[in-house]
């Protein structure tokens, strides 16, 4: 497993800032870990196929959600924090930005957007799914509500969670509906 871990990593480092880079390599990485990754655990070995999630059987996956993420872009210098992670096996699949309830999600999905061009794109390449929250009832100024993309998506194509209120035969809030998608 050292020998995978090493290769995801090797995969993942960005040469440059460029979007098309991160892009490039974030849909690399996306074919690497819905499939296999081949690793060589040593050089007499032959080369195998590692899964790193086990979609026969969810529950047999480590499932972690970190919050106040410090991380500093080996390529810019650049120092952010995302408000929460969503780990699968130790790799980063969601970014969570949480907004007060006087800032707009708007300001969550610039701040995604920041760091993913400009502060921390290294971060990103492993990243699937991307959550700007305002997990407020406030929706007559249009500050409260869940949006959701994957990376680079700009702004206006950042679609508002819907309720899963036919699964679930109960009416839920937008919290709580976001909340379940987690607990499947």
């Amino acid at each position: 497993m050292d020998s995978a871990i090493a290769e995801l990593k090797s995969l993942a480092q960005l040469p440059d800032r460029k979007k098309g880079t991160v892009m490039e390599t974030n849909n690399n990485l996306y074919e690497q870990l819905i499939r296999h990754l081949a690793v060589q655990p040593s050089p007499d070995k032959p080369h195998e196929n590692v899964m790193l999630f086990d979609f026969a059987n969810p529950e047999a996956n480590n499932f972690a959600i970190a919050e106040e993420v410090s991380y500093i872009d080996p390529l810019t210098g650049s120092h952010s924090r995302p408000d929460i992670v969503v780990y699968v096996n130790g790799i980063a699949l969601a970014v969570i930005e949480l907004k007060r309830s006087i800032v707009s999600v708007s300001e969550g999905i610039k701040q995604h957007l920041s760091n993913e061009k400009d502060l921390i794109p290294s971060f990103f390449t492993t990243v699937q799914f991307t959550v700007a929250a305002n997990p407020t009832n406030d929706t007559e100024k249009d500050l409260s509500g869940f949006r959701y993309a994957t990376i680079f998506t700009p702004e206006k194509f950042w679609t508002p969670w819907k309720r899963d209120n036919h699964e679930t035969g109960k009416l839920m809030s937008d919290i709580d509906s976001f909340l379940d998608f987690f607990n499947k």
